[in-house]
């Protein structure tokens, strides 16, 4: 009886969020504890200060556990009064080294609790489309722009095209014709802006009003300057390069040639930062505005509930005389 114990125990403990130091505890964990409106912080370190890298919603489930530090041990845990134990675990809180959705690092082991991760709870593998390439396409995205009397601006690069058949999510194909081209897109980059928002708001950094929202549904579907500005100067213009260049994102990438761009409000007075390869304040290449509404759709850029919450921004025109 007394070895049945000693087995239980630590099952018991990771199950209440005060898993034992010496336990390696379960492949996988779910959150525990963490209130409906809140989230647990993902950070970079051990440490409630250290810089936050990501978020788990108060449901996430198919928590990866990559080994835990901290915490209590099973003699301190059957030896010390509840009160000696809660000074310890004071002193020595428990944290947890994690994965979730491809986000790596450190979590307050307090909101741990053991879960599961079935092979389809797992996220899907989604090529990129540097590598979706399609020579059937081409020859007939080349074939109707010579048709249609194109080939003069696409040769001299005063137009620039890209399809992707996302008939298949897990195998795009994509036609390009001056793809990589860098060129000067006015209000085309206000989608950046739109995705920092969310980024920001996901991350608990910005706080959602019904003032915000309205200005981030304004500048796309009114293209609003005032209401891009506005929610350019909330989330922070380097903030917005920041995000855009991110390597998981690469949205602006030299090896390609530059991209999504924003590096001045859209309002009188100077850039804060043009595009480093091609002094544009406002500037993109058609492969990299086909990359951001691939991963958007693939739910590559948010979380499945603000990638269909920016879809719908999106999707809703209200300059009807242009869309």
């Amino acid at each position: 009886m007394k070895t049945t114990i000693k087995f239980i125990l630590p099952l018991l403990l990771t199950a209440s969020g005060l898993a034992l130091a010496e336990a390696d505890g379960p492949d996988y964990y779910r959150v525990n504890g963490v209130a409906d409106n809140d989230v647990l912080n993902i950070r970079s370190e051990a440490d409630p200060h250290a810089i936050k890298v990501g978020i788990i919603p108060p449901w996430g489930d198919c928590v990866r556990n990559l080994g835990c530090k901290g915490g209590l041990t099973l003699e301190e845990y059957t030896r010390l009064s509840k009160k000696e134990r809660a000074a310890l675990i004071k002193q020595r809180p428990r944290w947890c080294h994690i994965e979730y959705q491809g986000v790596k690092g450190w979590v307050s082991g307090h909101y741990l609790a053991e879960g599961s991760c079935n092979v389809s709870d797992q996220p899907i593998k989604f090529p990129t489309l540097w590598d979706s390439h399609d020579p059937v396409l081409q020859q007939g995205l080349e074939r109707l722009v010579k048709q249609q009397g194109l080939w003069i601006p696409i040769h001299t690069e005063h137009f620039a095209l890209v399809i992707v058949d996302i008939s298949d999510l897990t195998n795009p194909k994509l036609a390009e014709l001056n793809g990589n081209k860098m060129i000067y897109a006015a209000s085309l980059p206000k989608i950046v802006i739109l995705l920092a928002a969310f980024v920001e708001i996901e991350l608990g950094n910005l706080k959602e009003t019904e003032e915000l929202y309205k200005h981030m549904t304004n500048m796309i579907r009114y293209s609003s300057n005032k209401s891009a500005s506005h929610v350019l100067s909330l989330v922070g213009g380097e903030r917005v390069l920041e995000i855009i260049q991110d390597p998981e994102l690469a949205l602006y990438d030299p090896e390609h040639n530059g991209g999504l761009w924003v590096g001045k409000a859209y309002a009188k007075g100077t850039a804060y930062k043009r595009d480093p390869m091609y002094n544009i304040s406002h500037g993109a290449t058609a492969i990299q505005v086909a990359r951001f509404y691939y991963l958007l759709e693939t739910n590559q850029l948010l979380n499945p509930e603000n990638s269909k919450r920016m879809k719908e921004i999106l999707g809703k025109s209200g300059i009807k005389h242009k869309f």
